[in-house]
């Protein structure tokens, strides 16, 4: 079984690395032409940046993928499902620690950067504003770390779906999704939960989303258990 879980956690990480360290290069190139244009700019000129939402976006693409990416190979290799669900629990847990990591170091050294250049007109925007503590290290590496395991979790029971369920299972649920979403919106509690969030944000509220997480992957297991090493088309 470890071993089992070793060779898991060891192809996880050998088939995503190349798409993750692409994706840095492209934002850490990102980060570095916003700083240079805001050395360039008169002091009038304001700019905000944030380093956190696209690595929210790149969990959740990550999380949808490696589902097709991963299952079959794991299964055809002699896996069994549990050491699968296992291991893939483990592989989003370390990620999104990593992730959240690796955001806050580079968001620290942006913000190193802009107080020894003195650079005003550039902002980097991270969610621990709402709550006034963005300046705190360990309150954006918590928040980054709920988030991101929120999105790769909710994401990979979403490809988990189309996986075992194909395009018509997948749209299915979409569709569902979003009729619950336009109901909740018309009776006003939605926007009700978006002024919470935005106006009262509190780490409780991540912390909720983290759960969420964590029961969406835990319900993954009724999926995964008897599925197929072949993709429902």
């Amino acid at each position: 079984m470890s071993k089992q879980l070793k060779a898991m956690l060891y192809f996880y990480v050998t088939d995503m690395r190349k798409q993750f360290t692409i994706f840095w290069m492209i934002l850490m190139s990102i980060v570095v032409v916003s700083l240079i244009m805001a050395t360039t700019m008169p002091d009038f000129w304001e700019a905000y940046l944030t380093i956190s939402i696209p690595v929210y976006t790149f969990s959740g693409v990550a999380g949808f993928k490696i589902i097709k990416e991963s299952l079959p190979f794991t299964i055809k290799m002699g896996g069994t499902r549990s050491s699968y669900f296992v291991s893939i629990g483990m592989f989003m847990l370390g990620y999104s620690i990593i992730a959240a990591f690796i955001t806050n170091v580079v968001h620290s050294l942006s913000m190193l950067v802009m107080d020894i250049l003195k650079l005003d007109n550039l902002q980097i925007m991270h969610p621990t504003a709402l709550m006034g503590q963005e300046d705190v290290w360990l309150y954006r590496f918590g928040i980054d770390f709920y988030l991101n395991f929120f999105f790769i979790a909710t994401l990979f029971i979403l490809g988990l779906i189309f996986y075992k369920f194909g395009i018509v299972g997948g749209f299915l649920t979409l569709g569902v999704f979003a009729l619950l979403n336009a109901v909740a919106i018309a009776s006003g509690e939605l926007i009700e939960l978006g002024e919470v969030v935005i106006f009262q944000s509190e780490v409780s509220h991540y912390l909720v989303l983290f759960g969420i997480g964590a029961f969406l992957y835990v319900i993954s297991w009724s999926l995964l258990r008897r599925i197929s090493a072949v993709p429902q088309s």
